[in-house]
């Protein structure tokens, strides 16, 4: 009875092992972390591309600017031209008033576009700043996760030491056959290697036994394995009420 007891508390310890595996218990939570990373990586290429579009347009915007100098010494020099009219053609007049009229165009655009960069610009400042809030608060997200990680991690582990420490115990106190024995089975079904047979079918894998394995099963030989998946057989009246 007590190799009995000891093998179905065996078989709990290892149920738990196997429902508390410490890589699929965290697994979501990396999944989080990974998610997190994940935008904090995106979010710093969009703050890249917002600093590339914001010097971009700050190069453009000065180039304008400094363009204007020469367009209004244009304006200004053509009109001082126009008005000494004596000893100038008429078409001399005409390709100067067209200088000067396509120099004004140009800095009326120039001096348009200047404000219209200046516009993208505050907007990209806009967007960064809303990106580095983000990215702050997506790290300290991260930090927190890590935080839970941690102590999810260690709690896990100290419960599945607890679990090794048990399994050892019960396992020195075992029959060395019945022990070798139950570590074959547990190497084919590592979740549950004990089943209870019941009425002549293993509670594990549902499928019967020969009569002759039930007899012996029934009679206290512990040493017997379903034929089918292979777990170690205990018979139900070693369990009671409380087999399965």
């Amino acid at each position: 009875m007590e190799n009995v007891e000891a093998l179905l508390e065996l078989n709990r310890i290892y149920v738990e092992k196997f429902k508390m595996d410490p890589k699929e218990k965290l697994r979501p939570i990396l999944r989080e972390m990974k998610n997190i990373k994940t935008a904090v990586e995106n979010g710093c290429l969009q703050q890249e591309q917002l600093l590339q579009r914001i010097e971009a347009a700050e190069k453009e915007a000065e180039e304008i600017k400094n363009n204007l100098p020469k367009l209004m010494a244009t304006i200004t020099k053509g009109k001082e031209r126009m008005a000494v009219v004596k000893g100038m053609t008429l078409k001399e007049m005409l390709s100067i008033q067209q200088a000067v009229a396509n120099a004004e165009e140009s800095v009326r655009q120039g001096e348009e576009k200047i404000d219209l960069l200046q516009y993208d610009r505050l907007q990209y400042l806009s967007e960064l700043h809303q990106a580095n809030a983000a990215i702050a608060e997506l790290k300290l997200q991260y930090n927190e996760k890590v935080k839970v990680y941690q102590k999810e991690k260690e709690k896990l582990e100290l419960q599945y030491a607890s679990l090794l420490s048990q399994e050892e115990t019960l396992k020195d106190g075992l029959d060395t056959k019945i022990l070798h024995v139950f570590n074959e089975a547990a190497k084919v079904v590592p979740a549950s290697p004990v089943a209870i047979l019941r009425n002549g079918y293993c509670s594990g894998c549902r499928v019967g036994v020969s009569c002759h394995k039930a007899h012996l099963v029934a009679h206290g030989e512990v040493l017997q394995r379903c034929d089918n998946c292979n777990r170690l057989l205990l018979p139900v009246s070693a369990v009671g009420s409380h087999a399965e």
